[in-house]
């Protein structure tokens, strides 16, 4: 943590959160680009949503090869990727994880064609994008 007592900071090397989030930040009149108009409320918490469905991924590749290899010794050497129940509960996860990156990619995706299409984000997309985040 850090900690600065009694500083001086100007004006113009702060950027208000209200400014960022509608778009009235002095950069926005520099950067043209559709991708500099993207809300704030919803890139920033992408950008800590994204890698941890990417560790979801991950865990459950790991999971699904730990598995593949498994016995199970309570049921006299069967494997545990013959368990119906346990390729179920795989399935069911797999799903979740491609649900959550389709809802996370898919709102980012819909804001930017809006703004690419010159049009405003209406507040029931931003709220959507914001739910729908880890």
């Amino acid at each position: 943590t850090v900690v600065v007592k009694d500083a001086f900071v100007p004006k113009h090397r702060f950027l208000s959160y209200k400014a960022m989030n509608d778009g009235t930040a002095g950069g926005y009149r520099t950067n043209t680009a559709p991708v500099y108009k993207m809300p704030w409320g919803t890139i920033h918490p992408t950008t800590i949503s994204t890698p941890i469905v990417g560790m979801a991924y991950g865990a459950y590749d790991a999971h699904v090869e730990h598995q593949g290899k498994r016995v199970r010794a309570a049921f006299a050497g069967e494997k545990a990727k013959d368990d119906p129940f346990a390729k179920i509960r795989i399935a069911e996860a797999a799903s979740d994880i491609d649900a959550a990156w389709r809802q996370l990619s898919g709102n980012v995706a819909d804001e930017y064609a809006l703004l690419v299409a010159g049009e405003e984000i209406p507040f029931e997309l931003r709220a959507r994008a914001r739910r729908d985040q880890v």
